[in-house]
């Protein structure tokens, strides 16, 4: 009070709590505000509610524990934008208690358990030995092979192949250009045909592309092959699985979505011999939708319609589209 000449803080920030909070509406100015953050003294107290009522007071309970993600979103936005210039311009600076090595955590845990910090206590690795991290392990690093990919010169052609010997039926797209598309990290333009069909659980696709732009499929046609190109595994956290496979050393060769936010796909540079290189594949939303109906129409399959193109709009999640399979092998 003697700090605000008798009118009382606007703001109180009380992260205490217990019988001291009553103390505060007396300490709060007219129309003022006081905001429960923490209770370290314990979560009752008594208020004089004619206090708070007469001075218009607000109070008001907060955490972080139980809020939302898009609770949590909004307020690092408003932290970003009010706050860290502050810091920035040194007009909100930290209270520091003490620095400890890391080798002496014990002591800095103690401290805290004492309650004899009066600011934050710091463990410095600056000094500490640092070493570097173990290769992650090979072993089911993808998880399980889901498809094989195939890059052919006449894409129809093999699928006639394939359907000689009871592989069917396949779901034949023309033109698809993939999305955001890069090789070796430069953008290109390629653009392909592609043809799928499932044997159980495994799904076979074929690939020729259509332009020369560059592209993995066009370095492996060009160096004189023909057939088995990659294997495929698909994730439902892509995101995840890309990071994991960066981290642990894999490079990436070409990459791109067919389809919207969850059709990505990345092929990695792990090509020893034909047939070598790995594709991880974003299985979210639509993806996963259409490659079910493609294995739901194999098993079922009796013979008719072995070959059914259709429109690439189903990949992006067209719903026209995807009724119109649906229709077709549901």
């Amino acid at each position: 009070m003697a700090a605000t000449d008798g009118a009382g803080a606007d703001v109180v920030l009380d992260h205490v709590g217990g019988s001291s909070f009553g103390s505060l509406p007396n300490a709060t100015a007219i129309g003022g505000r006081i905001v429960s953050i923490g209770r370290l003294a314990g979560p009752a107290t008594d208020l004089d509610l004619d206090t708070i009522a007469f001075r218009r007071q607000k109070l008001i309970g907060t955490t972080f524990s139980i809020r939302t993600r898009a609770e949590l979103g909004d307020v690092v936005a408003a932290l970003a934008e009010q706050v860290l210039p502050a810091v920035a311009e040194g007009k909100i600076t930290p209270r520091l208690d003490s620095v400890y090595p890391v080798e002496r955590a014990d002591e800095a845990a103690a401290k805290l358990r004492d309650n004899a910090a009066t600011g934050k206590v710091v463990l410095s690795f600056a000094d500490a030995h640092t070493r570097d991290p173990e290769p992650a392990p090979i072993a089911n690093f993808f998880g399980t092979i889901r498809q094989i990919g195939y890059v052919v010169r006449d894409i129809e052609a093999s699928m006639r192949g394939f359907l000689d010997v009871g592989i069917g039926p396949w779901f034949y797209l023309k033109g698809v250009a993939p999305g955001d598309f890069t090789y070796r990290g430069e953008p290109s333009d390629m653009v392909m045909d592609v043809a799928v069909a499932n044997s159980g659980d495994i799904q076979i696709e074929l690939i020729t592309p259509t332009n020369d732009a560059p592209s993995m499929y066009k370095d492996f046609l060009d160096a004189g092959h023909e057939g088995v190109q990659h294997i495929a595994y698909w994730a439902e956290d892509y995101q995840g699985l890309y990071d994991r496979a960066r981290a642990a050393g894999f490079t990436v060769g070409q990459e791109g979505r067919i389809g919207g936010a969850d059709g990505r796909f990345a092929y990695l540079a792990t090509e020893t011999h034909p047939g070598t290189v790995v594709e991880i594949s974003d299985l979210g939303g639509t993806k996963a939708f259409v490659f079910g109906l493609i294995k739901l129409a194999a098993e079922n399959w009796d013979g008719s319609n072995p070959i059914q193109e259709i429109d690439a709009g189903l990949l992006s999640g067209d719903p026209e589209a995807a009724a119109a399979l649906m229709a077709e092998f549901g």
